[in-house]
């Protein structure tokens, strides 16, 4: 999370939420209420963006496999595409 917050803390109106005693449900059930999602290639990430709002902004990356590409049918129509 240290990390996170030195590389991510010039961008404005971003807020970090962590509390150790959530449980992954309530983990998942707070990342699905952010505005915006940036997916890591995890299936975390995925559900959190699957039941987020529809004015969720969602960016999944293209490399969610190592050795092979997203499948068109893989991410919902909406979510952008971050070729990396």
């Amino acid at each position: 999370m240290n990390h996170a917050r030195k590389l991510l803390n010039n961008i404005p109106d971003l807020s970090f939420v962590e509390n150790s005693k959530l449980t992954a449900a309530e983990n998942l059930v707070l990342m699905s209420m952010a505005t915006a999602i940036i997916c890591a290639n995890s299936t975390f990430s995925y559900w959190a963006g699957l039941i987020s709002s529809k004015s969720c902004h969602k960016v999944i990356p293209s490399k969610w496999f190592k050795n092979q590409d997203l499948a068109i049918d893989f991410f919902p129509s909406g979510w952008q595409i971050l070729e990396i």
